[in-house]
């Protein structure tokens, strides 16, 4: 009790010198105890998700862990965590973006073949879109989405493995996506697509 009371009076920078010099987990424990609260709700406004806020908050502490023994002495650590908070929700708001761009090209592509009139305007910049990627790619992407293979067989028909596939594939929508996301871009126009289950994937 004494030990808690005493790191409880301790200045942050006193305490992030006991972790770094010392290897004072407790010190570190009571620095994120400290602001945890401002970091999870810098996050949260950032993201707007409670799990996202919480990998966030994970991550700042990582990194504010990896340089406790670089801060200056002048350093003022809420304006510090703050500043790391904001730059790490923007990126996680932007590979979440990704992501679910990425999800929304994969599961729209697994619907190529629906008799929906309203892919008409899309076929066509999909093949578009489909010519401009390497050869190899390109049969990843059609294996996997038009023929609906598995990883495994599209690794064994490209003669790879199935992790070299998934990386394949994933290039692709990569590449796909960007495509897309230029042409919309120009021409602020946005397909419409057929609705789809929620959160349906392709087998593995």
């Amino acid at each position: 009790m004494a030990a808690g009371i005493y790191l409880q009076m301790m200045s942050d920078l006193e305490l992030l010198g006991q972790y770094a010099q010392k290897n004072r987990q407790e010190a570190f424990a009571e620095l994120v105890d400290r602001h945890l609260k401002l970091v999870f709700s810098a996050a949260l406004r950032q993201v707007r998700s409670p799990e996202l806020a919480e990998e966030v908050a994970q991550s700042v502490f990582a990194d504010l862990a990896r340089n406790a023994d670089r801060l200056e002495p002048q350093t003022i650590l809420a304006a510090w965590l703050y500043q790391v908070t904001r730059r790490t929700a923007i990126n996680v708001v932007r590979g979440e973006s990704r992501r679910q761009l990425r999800e929304q090209i994969a599961l729209d592509m697994t619907t190529m073949n629906s008799n929906s009139s309203e892919w008409a305007a899309i076929e066509p910049l999909l093949d578009e879109a489909m010519e401009a990627l390497d050869g190899s790619d390109r049969t990843a992407i059609l294996l996997r989405y038009f023929q609906d293979k598995s990883l495994r067989e599209v690794g064994r028909m490209l003669g790879t493995s199935e992790d070299a596939a998934q990386k394949r594939v994933s290039r692709a929508l990569d590449q796909l996506r960007e495509f897309f996301s230029k042409l919309l871009a120009l021409a602020d126009w946005r397909p419409s697509f057929p609705p789809m289950p929620p959160n349906p994937r392709p087998r593995a």
